[in-house]
């Protein structure tokens, strides 16, 4: 063997004795940065563990923290910057954003063209839908020149509204009430006066029969059949010239089988087609049966309270529309199936006059508030509403306890899908909270297992990803921060809004 040779074997090993060192040495070191890798990760888990949520950017958490709440897919102070309130405040106030990180950040609120989408408020009894958003955004609309019709399901809405309005500035429109649980105070409306038109009438119909339910397990026949002798009978009291201006009229032209029956004769007179396939040739017995369920359904506005507030006066529908006007409409809870027929009666022949479009003829908007509107869902056609409402100048914000009140699930639905704004307060039920949870849509997170190797491998750090729901039902239903607090949700991008969840505190609302 060469010089050369030998040489090269010498060179050669001591560099492998050289690399082989170097290799131990990076192994230790590697080691070294795992254990503090993972010690780091542990120490965040601890940090957590005692704040007891999670807020975004925190890391992946170590296992064995168990019960977290997980608001990493809330919107933080960066994603919220087009809703921060202007000096002269917001057009539609939600409250103060609760920076979980930091706690409450600064007042907020939504762009008017927002809420034209309509909104959904979504609470139990006393979790303050009424004082935390109702009232604010009601007097938020009438500030900025519309209008607003507010169901009033306890008596006390008009004047809440008008307490709020001392404290946070005139609104200067008009207001009013029609309730017939407090006719000292009640303007006179006539929804007799108002049917002028077919569709009008069917409106009415709707309100006074109900709407027929396709899962109802009752007979189409009845239900039919009633709405067509109502048609009919409100048809012909609409050509009598103002002869007619009560349920106690209706009722006593009911009443008279032989003279109801001659005007089904006459063919081609106002509403004689409809009555005549609903009576003719009946006797007394027959006549008696077939006419009770429209009867029965005229005498609950038969009553002297409501035919002291339903008298032809100087209001008129069409007026809401003329100057920025505040109508409350009452529906005490009290009142029962008087109270949701009257209110559904004003509504229903309200969004008549909309169809037809002559609020779309005017600048003014018109915000319909629907307060425990499950009450009006059989008599109130909600998903047609939230469908076309917009474009003849109406938007509806629809307060409940639950989406599940509604028992159409094409109703819970479009509330669901056609509501840009969702307001969801906690301590409502799981079902509700995963009915928003599912609105919310989900994520992808980051998770970390660790391992112990065998011999002196150490500790492993292992990352996986996961799909998981941006917010829990738990999350939704159990706010960590805030005296009043909520999750907020807004589809509309287009206006460059995050569409992260957002946690409020309404209290700032007050």
């Amino acid at each position: 063997m060469s010089g050369f040779d030998d040489a090269f074997r010498l060179l050669y090993r001591g560099t492998a004795l050289t690399l082989r060192g170097a290799w131990g040495a990076s192994k230790a070191a590697g080691r070294g940065i795992q254990r503090a890798h993972v010690t780091s990760q542990i120490r965040s888990s601890a940090a957590v563990g005692s704040r007891g949520y999670l807020v975004p950017g925190d890391p992946p958490v170590a296992p064995g923290a168990m019960g977290l709440l997980d608001y990493r897919g809330v919107a933080t102070t960066r994603d919220i910057g087009g809703l921060h309130r202007t000096a002269a405040g917001p057009e539609w106030p939600i409250g103060t954003h609760i920076n979980l990180g930091r706690g409450p950040s600064r007042p907020i609120g939504l762009p008017a063209a927002v809420l034209e989408r309509h909104a959904a408020v979504i609470g139990m009894t006393t979790a303050g839908k009424t004082y935390g958003v109702l009232i604010p955004w009601i007097h938020a609309a009438l500030r900025s020149g519309q209008s607003v019709v507010a169901i009033d399901v306890k008596g006390d809405l008009l004047d809440e509204i008008q307490k709020f309005g001392q404290r946070h500035g005139s609104s200067g429109a008009r207001a009013a009430k029609w309730d017939f649980a407090d006719p000292s105070r009640s303007i006179s409306w006539s929804w007799i006066a108002e049917l002028t038109s077919e569709d009008s009438i069917d409106a009415a119909v709707a309100a006074i029969i109900g709407r027929e339910r396709p899962n109802s397990s009752a007979d189409p026949f009845f239900h039919r059949r009633d709405s067509v002798l109502l048609r009919g009978l409100l048809a012909h009291a609409l050509a009598t010239a103002g002869r007619v201006a009560s349920a106690s009229d209706l009722l006593a032209i009911l009443g008279d089988r032989k003279g109801l029956q001659r005007v089904a004769g006459h063919r081609g007179s106002p509403g004689s087609d409809d009555l005549a396939s609903a009576i003719t040739g009946l006797d007394d017995h027959d006549y008696g049966k077939a006419v009770s369920g429209v009867s029965t359904a005229l005498a609950r506005l038969n009553t002297a309270a409501i035919a002291s507030v339903s008298r032809p006066g100087k209001f008129n529908i069409a007026d809401i529309a003329k100057t920025p006007t505040l109508l409350v409409v009452g529906a005490q809870l009290a009142g029962g199936d008087r109270s949701v027929v009257t209110s559904s009666l004003f509504l229903n022949l309200f969004m008549a006059h909309a169809y037809r479009g002559f609020l779309t003829r005017s600048p003014r908007r018109t915000f319909l508030f629907l307060d425990e509107a499950a009450r009006l869902a059989n008599r109130f056609q909600f998903e047609e509403a939230l469908s076309v409402s917009r474009g003849a100048g109406v938007s509806l914000v629809i307060a409940v306890q639950s989406p599940e009140q509604f028992r159409e699930p094409s109703e819970r639905g479009a509330i669901m899908e056609n509501c840009g704004t969702l307001i969801a307060l906690p301590g409502s039920s799981s079902a509700t909270a995963q009915t928003v949870s599912d609105r919310f849509g989900r994520h992808t997170v980051t998770t970390m297992t660790t391992a112990r190797g065998t011999g002196s491998g150490g500790v492993s750090m292992n990352r996986s990803f996961e799909d998981v729901p941006v917010l829990r039902s738990t999350e939704i239903m159990s706010p960590p921060l805030g005296q009043r607090p909520a999750v907020a949700h807004i589809k509309a991008p287009d206006l460059g809004i995050t569409f992260k969840p957002i946690l409020i505190d309404l209290q700032d609302n007050h």
